[in-house]
């Protein structure tokens, strides 16, 4: 992440993966796994330093709310996850900063946090 990209979240204060994102990092992520293990290794991430506490666990809906802090500041992170096919599971997150309109960048710091974890955990699957 440089500078540009910094300066670029004033007054953004959300960010979340797509299919077709400005950076890699934010790519969609396609698992080769089930939905039930996808969502174990999402439930998981509450014990890792990205993450803070789950709010809600939804599993019927495949959606997880959770709050996170980055040094002073406080974010809520939706992670969705959706089964496309057998053995092929979708996860997008979005990470929403809660007081101020600008991020900083930060709100890609973390969700590149959580793919991480996510990608050590499971293999990917080239959609």
């Amino acid at each position: 992440m440089n500078i540009f990209y910094r300066l670029s979240r004033i007054g953004k204060g959300r960010e979340e993966t797509s299919e077709k994102p400005k950076f890699p990092e934010l790519q969609t992520r396609y698992y080769a796994a089930d939905f039930s293990q996808v969502f174990q290794k999402v439930k998981e991430l509450e014990n890792e330093e990205v993450m803070g506490r789950m709010i809600k666990v939804d599993e019927a809906r495949g959606e997880v709310l959770a709050e996170t802090a980055l040094e002073k500041d406080q974010f809520d992170v939706v992670l969705t996850v959706i089964p496309l096919e057998s053995n092929v599971t979708v996860l997008d997150v979005v990470s929403s900063i809660r007081t101020k309109k600008g991020d900083g960048g930060k709100n890609f710091l973390i969700i590149d946090r959580i793919l991480k974890i996510m990608d050590k955990s499971l293999p990917q699957n080239k959609v």
